[in-house]
């Protein structure tokens, strides 16, 4: 331990004088010797991360996760350095090989913080491993000219892609979130319905992959591209299922497996309770949860009917796509806090003397969708009851599900417009609405119905759309509306997918929304969207009667920077100087400008 800091010391002399390439060079020889040393490693990690050396940072928490698995503190710096990777390389043999390189090191501690989800947003893990895998086997785009779609599965290096451990992962706890990795999942999609067309059994290995598959495509909710020959061969696939099915057992196994990348396979397929028998055990879970998820709709209680008409369409749009589909169990904090303790730590400089509730008797989720946000507090807040309302039947029963599913008992659901939440008759402690008022036709009347039932030394969180933030959002939604496109998401999914790298609607591709139904709706083709500028923002909180608290969390690139240009407003609450970082850094804001809140005056 003296050893460690001695050279942890001599280290942030380096660092005084400006030389931080000695000081790495000098920890990493200590760690050489030690490597067990955390102290020495996470100041190392930190050096590197602040160069911006965020490769070298990663290789170092991989192998502190290594020896210390259940590291907290690595498993944040992973998490967090995760989101922004983006793996670039090309067919030749060099950057293949360096591709493989990275598998082999990242991949297994990447897979490992799938499956325990280190990040309550999985899809911010899923994306750089999408990256990784493509980028390990981007030769595969050369197949399809160079081989018969028929033969294809049995090429080696298809065989690699579909035993691929950190693949199956992905599709297995998401779907591919990029669009050159959804390009070669179509790809070998095809060759297994071209394999199944002749009637060839997969081989167990095979009938893995594809049941796998289906479960990613399922959770895309079927949105990726589709040809005009596959659609014949489902076709007759499907008849001679119903008509004359065979008499193999693996044959139909391989059938259903590959088809399940196509079409849900529920019972109302008419196939057959033989035939449905050898439908993979997620197929099975997956109708079940269906019918439990109609039947909870039609009996969720409402608290007064929706008369606004645009919430009427909003309510219409997510009854035909709930938003989001998520899947597991989020991992819950490893203890509950008092509403002010969870405040505090959002705002480290919190002034310890306002007076604020000390905790929370009640929560409301106002448009609580499918449930996430409220299964998030109920895990980080104590509270005595947490109401979650939204305008979508559908939605609330999905929510429903997911908090049964979590075990969670004091979560309640109810159908209720955010302009009607007076006739809850209650008011609530803590009110949490992100990402919803700026759907409804106008956002102000939403602030000011909620603030009409918060208490009044309660807490609000908002979250709204930056305007500066979203330019990509934009410009797809004028593409779609220019090119009066219908409102299924899959041919113009694909129809801004092939465009140019330098067409204003391309970088819509780089949202996660964008690989889901749901949620390429949500962001392309929503009903209803305002966006805002730092100066809406102060109107807006203003004339509501509230007072800002502070701004959320940022990305922690701009965190950083936020700190050092403006040390003097930890809390983030200086409008000025929130304007000037905006107009400085117009992507700081791209998951939502969000705003902690409070009643003027208290």
């Amino acid at each position: 331990m003296r050893d460690a800091i001695k050279v942890k010391r001599k280290a942030e002399d380096f660092l005084r004088r400006g030389d931080s390439n000695r000081a790495v060079q000098l920890l990493a020889t200590h760690l050489d010797k030690n490597p067990k040393n955390k102290i020495i490693r996470n100041f190392a990690i930190e050096i590197l991360l602040a160069n911006g050396s965020f490769g070298s940072a990663l290789l170092l928490i991989c192998g502190g996760l290594e020896l210390s698995p259940e590291d907290v503190k690595l498993r944040k710096h992973f998490s967090q350095q995760f989101r922004s990777v983006v793996f670039n390389t090309n067919t030749q043999e060099r950057g293949l090989a360096e591709a493989e390189h990275f598998m082999r090191i990242l991949g297994p501690t990447l897979e490992r913080a799938i499956k325990e989800q280190w990040d309550t947003q999985l899809s911010n893990l899923i994306k750089p491993a999408s990256s990784l895998v493509f980028n390990a086997y981007i030769d595969l785009l050369t197949l399809s000219s160079s081989c018969e779609a028929e033969t294809a599965l049995r090429h080696p290096r298809v065989r690699s892609f579909m035993e691929e451990s950190l693949l199956l992962t992905v599709l297995e706890f998401g779907t591919a979130y990029t669009v050159e990795l959804e390009r070669l999942l179509v790809m070998v999609r095809m060759f297994g319905l071209n394999w199944v067309a002749s009637y060839e059994p997969l081989d167990a290995g095979q009938v893995s992959f594809f049941q796998f598959l289906s479960m990613a495509c399922s959770y895309s909710e079927y949105c990726w591209s589709i040809s005009n020959k596959e659609i014949e061969l489902i076709e007759k696939l499907l008849k001679v299922l119903k008509e004359s099915p065979p008499q193999r057992d693996k044959v139909t196994r391989s059938i259903l497996a590959v088809l399940g990348c196509y079409m849900p396979l529920t019972d109302d397929l008419n196939l057959g309770e033989d035939i449905l028998k050898s439908r993979h055990v997620f197929w099975k879970a997956h109708a079940e949860w269906e019918m439990k998820e109609i039947a909870l709709a039609k009996s969720i209680d409402e608290s007064a009917k929706i008369q606004d008409p645009v919430s009427e369409m909003v309510s219409a749009q997510y009854e035909e796509n709930p938003y989001p589909r998520w899947r597991g169990l989020l991992q819950s904090s490893s203890k509950r806090y008092e509403l002010r303790e969870y405040l505090a730590m959002q705002f480290p400089s919190f002034p310890p003397n306002l007076n604020l509730p000390e905790r929370a008797q009640n929560i409301l989720i106002a448009g609580c969708g499918t449930g996430k946000h409220a299964v998030l507090n109920a895990h980080n807040i104590k509270a005595s009851e947490i109401i979650g309302i939204d305008l979508s039947s559908r939605s609330l029963a999905y929510a429903c599900l997911k908090a049964e599913e979590h075990r969670l008992e004091n979560i309640r659901f109810l159908k209720c417009d955010i302009l009607n939440v007076a006739s809850l008759g209650r008011s609530f402690d803590f009110i949490d609405s992100v990402g919803v008022i700026h759907h409804m036709n106008h956002p102000e009347a939403g602030l000011n119905a909620l603030h009409s039932v918060l208490k009044p030394r309660g807490i609000m969180r908002i979250g709204l759309y930056s305007d500066s933030a979203r330019t990509a959002v934009s410009n797809a939604r004028r593409y779609v509306e220019e090119n009066a496109f219908t409102k299924k998401p899959q041919g113009i999914r694909q129809a801004i997918a092939n465009l140019e790298a330098s067409h204003p609607a391309k970088d819509i591709v780089k949202a996660h929304d964008f690989f889901t139904a749901s949620g390429f709706r949500d962001l392309v083709m929503h009903e209803m969207e305002h966006c805002f500028r730092i100066t809406d923002l102060k109107e807006l909180v203003k004339k509501s009667g509230l007072r800002l608290i502070g701004f959320g969390s940022l990305p922690p690139k701009y965190m950083a920077l936020y700190s050092t240009e403006y040390p003097d407003d930890p809390t983030r609450s200086n409008w000025s100087y929130l304007n000037k970082f905006e107009q400085k850094h117009p992507g700081a804001f791209t998951e939502m400008y969000v705003m902690w809140l409070t009643p003027c005056g208290k």
